[in-house]
């Protein structure tokens, strides 16, 4: 059988070559690598700067479509990562139709919005809360507001087209049932547990992911600040990751005086072995679907501490195996973390409960 898989075209988080690839990409590359153990062929289509073509790596076909569009991420520039979207989505189109797959995964609905009319069995995952994302990021944008509603229509087309929905965490199957969709599955994200790493108490806190707003990284460092005021902790903060905030961010880390590092985006690899070091693992997000760092971060038995939404709420069993604070609330946060920090028995008890 032959398998592809239809990513957003975002070329931010799909450098697969040098191991810089996003949630969503990361999960893909997984499922490939099971599906070639199963003996089947798998295509990956995916945007790129540079030339297009196909590239064999580890046994996965990475086929590039070139995205003529610069800044194609909805947090940075909205409108042209509109553009990009549909027009990957026409360019993949033509390269489904010339790869003549059995079978289709999309992760991204203006990215398959040209895919989802091919007469080929096909299936949505919700990497995003279905309409979330482009309610979130368009809904400031002027000029895309006023045809949001024709977009959300061509979000509801791909669904409707999709021999089946698999929804990340109930709260988004539920949803759909409400939309009228019968055909929701819920499989929630998977994580690969690296044995070879050797998890340890390196006296820290961590963040790892995007920074941009629906992450929910300035609520931290606004909680760290005020646990720093209230208390005498040797614990630093490490923030791992890129995006549009950034500046932002490390403006107001300013203010922490030396106790915030910022890292890079890491390769996974390198991520894992900071994550097996880390005391707390914080994920102050406002939305999220099915957190695979939270589910890595649990799997080294970390004590963990994320915002109280949809998928974490999946995952998490509030003071069983971590801690849930509602979004935005700072205070709340800060207590958790002061708890954490100064009861390790507890962190330690919470993180083998995980």
């Amino acid at each position: 059988m032959k398998v592809s898989f239809i990513l957003s075209g975002n070329v931010d988080y799909e450098a697969f070559e040098k191991g810089y690839i996003g949630g969503t990409e990361y999960q893909v590359w997984g499922l490939s690598k099971e599906i070639i153990r199963k003996g089947h062929e798998v295509l990956v289509i995916s945007g790129c700067n540079k030339e297009a073509g196909i590239t064999l790596l580890n046994g996965i076909n990475i086929v590039k479509i070139k995205i003529p569009i610069k800044n194609t991420n909805f947090r940075v520039s909205p409108l042209k990562a509109l553009f990009s979207r549909i027009f990957f989505s026409r360019m993949a189109r033509l390269s489904i139709e010339k790869i003549n797959p059995d079978f289709i995964f999309m992760t991204e609905p203006l990215s398959s919005y040209f895919i989802s009319t091919v007469n080929i069995p096909k299936a949505f995952i919700t990497h995003n809360f279905p309409y979330g994302m482009l309610r979130f990021f368009l809904n400031t944008n002027c000029l895309v507001k006023s045809g949001l509603s024709l977009l959300e229509k061509m979000e509801t087309n791909v669904l409707l087209n999709s021999n089946i929905v698999i929804a990340l965490n109930k709260a988004i199957e539920r949803f759909l049932l409400l939309k009228g969709l019968n055909k929701v599955l819920t499989i929630p994200n998977g994580v690969e547990i690296d044995n070879n790493i050797k998890p340890y108490d390196g006296g820290y806190i961590l963040y790892g992911g995007r920074l941009s707003p629906e992450k929910g990284v300035l609520y931290l460092l606004q909680a760290y600040k005020k646990l720093c005021e209230e208390e005498r902790i040797s614990q630093k903060l490490i923030i791992v990751g890129s995006g549009p905030q950034e500046y932002l961010l490390k403006q107001y880390a300013r203010s922490i005086k030396g106790r915030v590092v910022f890292i890079p985006w890491l390769t996974k690899p390198n991520f894992m072995k900071v994550l097996a070091r880390c005391s707390i693992y914080v994920l102050p997000s406002l939305y999220e679907c099915s957190p695979v760092s939270l589910l890595e971060a649990m799997s080294f038995r970390k004590p963990v501490i994320a915002s109280d939404v949809p998928g974490s709420q999946d995952v998490i069993n509030h003071e069983y195996n971590g801690f849930l604070f509602k979004a935005r609330d700072i205070n709340k946060l800060k207590e958790y973390l002061k708890l954490l920090i100064l009861n390790p028995d507890l962190g330690h008890k919470i993180g083998q409960n995980a």
